[in-house]
């Protein structure tokens, strides 16, 4: 009688040992985030015994070849936290240490928070590794912790960015009707002071009286500044000629006399003057916009209420940032054209951007400074497409315009800020006046409030000012042998040489599943398969005793018997 039948027992009740308490690691996890269930596989051991010419094999008993972690997918479920992530397919996250410096570890458990540094940590504090974006939203290519930059209070937060770029989308109708007042004014006792390069002062008198076209307009001007004279009465020597373009609204005011005269500026010499007017209590005054400033406004735009009903057709307000964060409105106005011989242009629009300079006071008062700029004349011309239908498209401007935007020195931001604007998509139909879509771009200042993960990983931060941007970009490991992978615990692993080198993608990507915020992916631990394991093992262990013991009693029977 051997004592083969003891060592194979004892091995088998080690192994059984091993396999029950891997049973046991698993339904103690059950409820661990991210777990991944592992098997017992166990393998035979067999001696040779060599009997003569009929060798025997005999088993030699059970062993334990491999603790196999098994991968499968558990259950996603939600959760209130925007920075749980679950992974759905294969991957893993990848986290380090917070000097970015010591091993990489990996794992299927996403709960992770953000610590007062601005990084994404899970519970042990490992940092979350991925692709940071810059402050335009852009992905870079280079793996790193995933920490971001902190305001001078500690807190995530998003600058005040400056609108650069705007859209304004209208339909301006067919049928409407040129302003009731185009380039026309209505005038009190108003007078123009000038002076000539001799240091003299003189006073053009407008006599009162409603004004209906720009060539009245420029007739009265004429005469009025060649009729000017000094407080003493002295009559100017100069000659002045005024001209009036109805094709571009623009006035003109020519000196051809000797003396270059300065009119409504100070410090300059215009000549030829292309001038902008607004109305004023008792003199008519420059509107302060540029030499090619159009005159559309002339009668009834004034810097403390802006354009005058009746001067326009129809108006698109929209808003606009500041480099500090603060919204201003600019407003679009449009009015339609006139040929050179005062006819409608049907297809031609003047268009001018307004917008108020001011600030209020500490008391909320504000003393309102309107300023305006002409924007390019807008055509359209209308085809027929495919189904028979007339369509309507924009000819012109067919780039963005750039509007050069002051503000007062009280407010603290740049100036002139520049917003290039685009009319794209704007029709002409009879349907009516509509504004179909405007967008900028630029945002206030902003605090963090929470984060929003996409399925590509892609990960955006919203903030309290309404704004989304995009922070950083998720990636995932993959492993040709994950089941080869060293647990290190903390629902953690580590690579090996079995397991090979770990493969990075973006999720959704080379082989990757997608990730999902907030959510978790729970263990997959199936707890009725696991108490079958165990009474299967339990038994084992039962039965290897008994053979033990049997063995036991055979050798105390043989013993007994010798003596």
């Amino acid at each position: 009688m051997g004592l083969s039948s003891l060592y194979t027992s004892a091995d088998a009740l080690s192994a059984m040992s091993t396999g029950i308490s891997v049973v046991g690691d698993n339904l103690a996890n059950s409820n661990t985030v991210g777990f991944k269930t592992s098997r017992t596989l166990f393998d035979t051991v067999l001696t040779q015994v060599m009997g003569g010419s009929s060798p025997t094999d005999s088993g030699h008993g059970v062993e334990v070849q491999q603790v196999q972690t098994q991968f499968t997918p558990g259950t996603v479920e939600s959760t209130n936290n925007p920075l749980d992530f679950a992974i759905s397919g294969d991957g893993f996250f990848i986290v380090k240490d917070t000097s970015g410096t010591g091993d990489t570890s990996y794992t299927r458990d996403g709960q992770f928070s953000l610590n007062k540094n601005g990084s994404i940590v899970n519970a042990n504090g490992l940092v979350l590794q991925g692709y940071l974006a810059d402050s335009s939203g852009n992905i870079s290519k280079s793996l790193t912790n995933l920490t971001f930059g902190l305001d001078s209070t500690g807190n995530l937060t998003v600058p005040a960015q400056a609108t650069s770029t705007a859209t304004v989308s209208v339909n301006l109708s067919s049928t409407d009707a040129l302003p009731k007042v185009n380039s026309a004014f209505t005038t009190g006792s108003n007078t123009i002071a000038f002076t000539d390069s001799s240091g003299n002062t003189y006073t053009a008198t407008i006599p009162a009286g409603t004004l209906t076209t720009g060539a009245d307009l420029a007739s009265v001007l004429q005469t009025s500044l060649n009729t000017a004279t000094t407080a003493s009465g002295t009559a100017t020597t100069d000659t002045f000629t005024v001209a009036f373009d109805n094709a571009s609204n623009v006035l003109t005011i020519n000196n051809t006399g000797s003396n270059n005269v300065t009119l409504f500026t100070s410090g300059s010499t215009l000549t030829p003057q292309q001038i902008g007017f607004s109305t004023g209590t008792t003199s008519i005054t420059a509107g302060g916009q540029a030499a090619s400033s159009n005159v559309a406004f002339a009668s009834g735009f004034s810097k403390l209420s802006g354009p005058a009903a009746g001067t326009f057709d129809y108006s698109s307000t929209t808003s606009v940032y500041d480099s500090a964060g603060n919204t201003h409105n600019v407003t679009v106005y449009f009015g339609k054209a006139v040929n050179s011989d005062g006819t409608w242009n049907t297809n031609n629009w003047n268009s001018f951007a307004v917008w108020d300079t001011a600030k209020p006071d500490a008391n909320g008062n504000i003393s309102h400074n309107y300023q305006y700029q002409q924007l390019g004349n807008m055509t359209f011309s209308t085809s027929t497409n495919s189904s028979g239908q007339t369509v309507s498209t924009l000819s012109s401007p067919t780039a963005a315009q750039n509007i050069n935007l002051t503000w007062d020195s009280s407010w603290g931001v740049t100036s002139p800020q520049t917003v290039a604007l685009s009319f794209s998509n704007s029709t002409q139909y009879a349907s009516g006046d509509s504004s179909t879509s405007y967008s900028v771009n630029g945002n206030s200042a902003g605090g963090y409030t929470s984060f929003k993960v996409n399925a590509d990983g892609t990960l955006d931060g919203v903030f309290s000012n309404g704004q989304e941007k995009t922070l950083a970009q998720l990636v995932l490991a993959k492993f040709n042998a994950p089941t080869q992978l060293a647990k290190e615990g903390s629902n953690l692993y580590a690579q090996t040489d079995k397991s090979g080198a770990s493969i990075l993608s973006t999720p959704g990507t080379g082989g990757v599943g997608t990730v999902e915020g907030a959510s978790l992916e729970v263990s997959n631990v199936d707890t009725a398969t696991e108490f079958v394991k165990l009474i299967s093992l339990q038994q084992g262990f039962t039965e290897n005793t008994t053979v033990i013991s049997t063995t036991n009693e055979m050798f105390t029977t043989m013993l007994s018997e010798k003596t």
